[in-house]
């Protein structure tokens, strides 16, 4: 199997749509559910209206008490890049061949050793595949929101505030999260059916075997590659309260930058009326 799985993007994007694009690129969301209708479905599970107490938010802002700390702001972005880099190849590492991934618990089905082409062609254990992928992805990112907002809530009066309310928030987008995510692996099932659906019957009897679904061009192996973008997909709409925050530290760490500069001769200087 030559080829390889997507890579992770050193880009930290914050478009939303990518996961939607991808469920739509893979034509897995049916002639009556578009792109477009599961994109303001994905909103509305999102909606805050009836979920929060801003009033009662707006008390615990005012009752806030800024507790500085000597962490800088660099320490916490670039821990976070880290930490973000290690979470896409700690789940990359679970769509590739090769014997120094033998140790991966939760390896792409073809990569196990004594399964039955039977288990191989039944999507149910790539459903329960896919499953514990993103249970560990919830939980790692979890942790890496946890690090950047203990690093944002020392900076500042202003970020700690920040942190306050992304908390809140949080809360209550983790909830619908958990109703909206395992929707996806339930997607899958129709892109598998439809990959398997058109090559099977393009094979001879005697290549109609694992063998053969797994080699580059096969439908198993377009499959693995569906489910690693998709993942990827994933844990970018997974991780924009994350950016969020780490966009307002570096705002702040680049206002500290400015104010601390030294002035220098071919700088003006303003002078006192």
């Amino acid at each position: 199997m030559s080829q390889s799985s997507p890579k992770p993007s050193t880009n930290l994007s914050l478009n939303s749509s990518r996961l939607i694009r991808t469920l739509a690129e893979l034509d897995v969301l049916g002639d009556n559910y578009s792109a477009k209708d599961f994109g303001q479905r994905f909103g509305q599970l999102f909606a805050l209206t009836d979920s929060i107490g801003l009033s009662d938010m707006h008390y615990e802002l005012t009752k806030l008490r800024f507790q500085p700390h000597e962490q800088p702001a660099s320490k916490t972005i670039d821990g976070f890049i880290e930490q973000r880099q290690t979470l896409l190849q700690l789940v990359s590492r679970n769509f590739l061949a090769g014997e120094q991934y033998s140790r991966v618990r939760n390896r792409y089905l073809v990569f196990r050793q004594g399964l039955t082409p039977e288990q191989l062609s039944s999507f149910e254990p790539y459903q329960r595949f896919y499953g514990a992928l993103q249970r560990q992805v919830d939980f790692e990112i979890q942790h890496i929101h946890a690090f950047v907002r203990d690093g944002a809530s020392g900076l500042s009066t202003e970020l700690a505030q920040l942190v306050l309310l992304d908390t809140t928030l949080s809360d209550t987008l983790n909830g619908h999260a958990r109703k909206l995510f395992p929707v996806v692996p339930r997607l899958l099932g129709a892109r598998f059916e439809f990959l398997r659906q058109q090559q099977q019957p393009l094979l001879d009897p005697e290549q109609d075997q694992p063998s053969t679904w797994i080699k580059t061009g096969g439908w198993l192996d377009q499959f693995r590659l569906d489910c690693h973008k998709l993942l990827l997909a994933e844990i970018d709409i997974r991780m924009q309260p994350v950016l969020g925050l780490i966009e307002a530290i570096e705002d702040h760490h680049n206002a500290q930058q400015q104010a601390n500069q030294p002035i220098t001769d071919n700088q003006p200087i303003e002078k006192s009326s």
